[in-house]
């Protein structure tokens, strides 16, 4: 079979009867690495060669001329082996027994513990081992992520080790099917692979009360005569698996994860404050910039403001004018409309570039839902705004406007929801084209792309692209393991993702259809270094990336590496990017921001002096 042909040529000089011997042994354990090489890995990708390993071979897809070819396949320190290596090594003419003399004459006397232990035939798999492998099966068979199969690992690692440390302790020898994390991260995803590990492990399932009085209900247990020796070498085997899995995800990606920078590494650059924008008497929730260079701030204080810089030379009048008994800073941001029209919190904003039909182009927002013991108070709206008025009131979500998006052409535009749906809107009539459903939690992010497309970033940890001529799904990516909070697209066209899981993630899309299943493509890399949820995603045009979230950091990445860390008094729910490479920032204390490198749009001393002593006066609360 091909599982034997992988092993690599087996030398002659074992002899024949040795090789018998070894087909045997192999027999029992070929179907490790058969299982392990479900996880698909495409070859466009920027790959590093895999670490050596016969129980995580891969199963590469070599896309040639828009078609799929896999094949199973195995790297080690001589590179690739043929299939028909083995059969390829032992002449045909050969009799075992000249074989066998082949082999004693070869053989030196003292063979070195590195080739005695060669020679051994390879142990068979541990319960626990064939569990895992067989859990493995079914959530690849569901379609579901390797991250959710190390999920589900680490999950029962942390019964398993709780059990192992505290043998004397009844609360660690039971587990409640019913317990919420159980359900949802392990339960949720493969039950039958998770209880078949925890049995393997030595938990019993078996139906009994949680407490004295209660019904019986599903509980896992063990026993208290399970061999401890035998639990703690369950720990190591599944904390081996839970290392080699992630070693291998590194490989196949490139190494692209980075949490600090390398010790030779250049210094941080050195982004300093440029100006405040101040008025919102709560969090500052969306930020948009317009083609024209203004800034458009939304507001969990029902409002939106509009800010532009007054354009003004050195030495004038106009320059020297005083603002709180300081000189003006020409490179401020200040406010020229207010948009109040929002009867509850606003939740996210964007700008619609100007048109035939909108010379002045358009701004849309979203609002917050008001629902009171099952009454709707406020309901959910989309307000479109033309020249600081009004325009129009849409309503159809039932929850949360979380995030809005103009389709690249201009002629529609997305609103999606708490709800789980996002809506398409035609940019004329403004009357819902098309409700994409799909998603089974709410929607936090959208990313129009050319061709009519749409990216939706979801709760449900996925994220999906929709035709938005016709309303269909084409391809769910996955990858993430928590909810996905932001999208944004690179120059060069990869796109970006992050969210609750603290990372961010870039993807190579295949419109062309070429994945072996429903994905829409795949991860190139993972950027870790935030150290609570990531809220919000720009690219700048040099092709850094600005991520920022709970930590109440912005962070500015180039080549993989973090290259500014710019703390905030508060959450950074926004950010944006300003035509001339400067940084903005919505911040949950109620102020936008702006941050530059450059030295002539450096904020005022006064102001800096005031921005640190905010940051000193800052405190880290619990997560949100």
């Amino acid at each position: 079979s091909a599982s034997f042909r992988t092993m690599g040529p087996m030398k002659a000089l074992l002899g024949a009867s040795l090789l018998c011997c070894m087909a045997v042994a192999l027999a029992e354990v070929a179907p490790a690495p058969l299982r392990a090489a479900r996880g698909a890995v495409f070859r466009t990708t920027r790959l590093t060669a895999p670490r050596t390993s016969f129980s995580h071979t891969l199963r590469s897809s070599v896309l040639e001329g828009g078609k799929g070819e896999a094949g199973l396949r195995l790297r080690g320190g001589q590179g690739e082996v043929a299939a028909d290596a083995d059969a390829a090594e032992v002449p045909a003419e050969d009799s075992p027994v000249e074989v066998a003399d082949a082999a004693a004459a070869e053989v030196p006397a003292e063979a070195s513990p590195v080739e005695a232990a060669a020679a051994e035939p390879p142990a068979p798999p541990s319960p626990v081992e064939v569990a895992v492998d067989a859990l493995e099966n079914q959530i690849m068979d569901a379609r579901r992520s390797r991250d959710d199969f190390v999920g589900v690992l680490t999950n029962i690692l942390l019964y398993v080790a709780n059990a192992a440390k505290n043998p004397g302790e009844a609360k660690f020898r039971r587990v409640r099917g019913s317990n919420k994390a159980f359900q949802a991260k392990v339960a949720g995803i493969g039950i039958e692979g998770a209880v078949a590990l925890l049995e393997a492990c030595g938990f019993a399932a078996q139906e009994q009360p949680w407490k004295e009085g209660d019904a019986p209900e599903l509980i896992f247990v063990l026993p208290l005569e399970a061999d401890q020796d035998a639990l703690i070498a369950a720990e190591a085997s599944l904390t081996d698996r839970i290392a080699s899995e992630k070693t291998s995800a590194a490989d196949r990606l490139g190494e692209l994860v980075t949490t600090q920078r390398p010790e030779d590494a250049d210094l941080e650059e050195l982004w300093r404050l440029s100006c405040e924008m101040r008025g919102h008497e709560d969090d500052v929730k969306g930020l948009c910039i317009t083609t024209d260079g203004m800034v458009v701030t939304a507001s969990r204080d029902k409002t939106l403001r509009l800010w532009g810089q007054d354009v003004v030379e050195k030495g004038t009048e106009d320059f020297t004018e005083a603002l709180g008994g300081t000189a003006a800073n020409p490179a401020a941001f200040n406010y020229k409309v207010g948009l109040e029209g929002h009867e509850y919190h606003v939740a996210a904003c964007t700008h619609v570039p100007p048109s035939s039909t909108y010379p002045e182009g358009l701004v849309l927002s979203g609002s917050y839902d008001w629902t009171s013991a099952g009454e709707v108070k406020v309901p959910a709206l989309v307000n479109v705004w033309e020249n600081g008025m009004l325009r129009k009131s849409l309503k159809g979500h039932t929850a949360t406007v979380s995030c809005l998006a103009p389709s690249v052409d201009g002629k529609m535009f997305a609103s999606g929801s708490w709800d789980k749906t996002v809506r398409v809107w035609d940019m004329q009539t403004f009357e819902t084209k098309f409700e994409l459903k799909g998603h089974t939690a709410a929607v936090w992010a959208l990313l129009p792309i050319e061709g009519g497309k749409l990216l939706t970033g979801s709760a449900d940890k996925t994220i999906r692209l929709w035709d938005m001529h016709d309303g269909q799904c084409l391809g769910v990516l996955t990858g993430h393991t928590d909810c996905v909070r932001a999208l944004a697209m690179l120059p060069d066209g990869r796109i970006m993702s992050a969210g609750n899981d603290n990372v961010i993630k870039i993807w190579s899309l295949d419109l062309a259809g070429n994945s072996l299943d429903t994905s829409c493509g795949f991860v190139l890399g993972t950027l870790a270094g935030h150290d609570h949820f990531i809220y919000t995603l720009a690219a700048a045009p040099n092709g850094d990336i600005v991520s920022a979230g709970e930590d109440r950091t912005v962070r500015i990445w180039r080549d993989s590496q973090v290259v500014c860390t710019i703390r905030h008094p508060d959450s950074v729910w926004s950010v944006g990017v300003l035509p001339n490479g400067d940084v903005v920032s919505g911040c949950a204390d109620g102020v936008a921001r702006v941050f530059t490198l450059s030295d002539e749009r450096v904020a005022p001393e006064e102001e800096i002096k005031a921005f640190e002593e905010a940051l000193a006066n800052s405190t880290i609360g619990s997560p949100t």
